[in-house]
């Protein structure tokens, strides 16, 4: 309930986070004998809070849990989740290096040509 329902899930730019809300269901009040039951939500004190800064204007993104789209894989095929993001650095991180050690590289710059081989490698 509240704004945590209107929070999409971006794996790589998770930037709030939620408490685990209060369970009270009001004396197990019985749908059909009670009238308004079902009118509000037994969780209460669902915190959303900020794990890193969001600009003006920016959007928020929680986790859903890589199950949660594990799980509906006729919606969206074939996705990256948690780990993946990792492996991808890594990857990346290894890549430049390569780039900067076989071309003789500074900074990510090629002192010769004056190319930006960082530039071009986030280019692709």
């Amino acid at each position: 309930p509240g704004l945590d329902c209107a929070i999409n899930c971006h794996l790589a730019l998770v930037n709030v986070e939620k408490a685990v809300p209060v369970y009270d269901d009001f004396g197990a009040l019985h749908r059909s004998r009670d009238p308004g039951t079902g009118a509000f939500s037994p969780y209460h004190n669902g915190t959303t809070y900020v794990s890193r800064h969001i600009p003006a204007g920016g959007e928020l993104f929680k986790f859903y849990g890589d199950h949660w789209f594990q799980t509906k894989p006729h919606v969206f095929g074939l996705i990256p989740l948690s780990e993946d993001y990792e492996t991808a650095e890594d990857m990346n991180e290894k890549m430049v290096l390569l780039l900067q050690r076989a071309l003789g590289t500074r900074d990510g710059v090629n002192v010769s040509s004056g190319n930006n081989l960082l530039e071009d490698w986030f280019g692709l």
